[in-house]
């Protein structure tokens, strides 16, 4: 029903990050496709939740511990997202790691990831500006509470 090739559902017992994340890119496919198919009505039968998908490539802790984390944002990182796709004018194992090995894991690119953080793609924030526990929050809040009391006393 969704064209999934079989080499993307096999569970071998060793595979890289590359592969992975081909497999990634093709359940986020899958559960578009049974939306879309669901919403307008061609989906036969009862619609499979987002899990049952998920599952037909990887458990679905492995999707959230590792898939998410790794792939979810890889856009901020266009040499790693490059080389994960592949092809001819993608970059080389070296460029990109620094080293050379049959195969990349998840721990690879979450270092390589966090080495890369000053120069992913700023989308207007910085570190520190968004949640609590802000840089300098804290001094605001001390001080809109002395204006408070200073203003109750007068």
């Amino acid at each position: 029903m969704l064209n999934i090739p079989e080499y993307l559902t096999t569970d071998p017992k060793h595979i890289g990050v590359k592969q992975y994340y081909a497999r990634y890119k093709a359940l986020i496919r899958a559960v578009n496709e049974v939306q879309n198919r669901f919403e307008n009505g061609t989906w036969p039968g009862v619609r499979p939740t987002q899990t049952e998908v998920v599952e037909i490539f990887v458990s679905k802790s492995q999707y959230h511990d590792y898939m998410t984390k790794g792939f979810d944002d890889i856009s901020n990182y266009p040499v790693l997202k490059e080389w994960l796709e592949g092809g001819e004018n993608s970059p080389t194992n070296i460029s990109v790691w620094g080293f050379e090995k049959p195969q990349y894991s998840f721990n690879d690119l979450m270092e390589e990831k966090e080495r890369m953080g000053n120069k992913k793609i700023d989308k207007g924030k910085s570190k520190g500006t968004k949640g609590k526990g802000k840089e300098g929050e804290g001094d605001d809040k001390e001080a809109k509470k002395s204006k408070k009391k200073k203003s109750k006393t007068k």
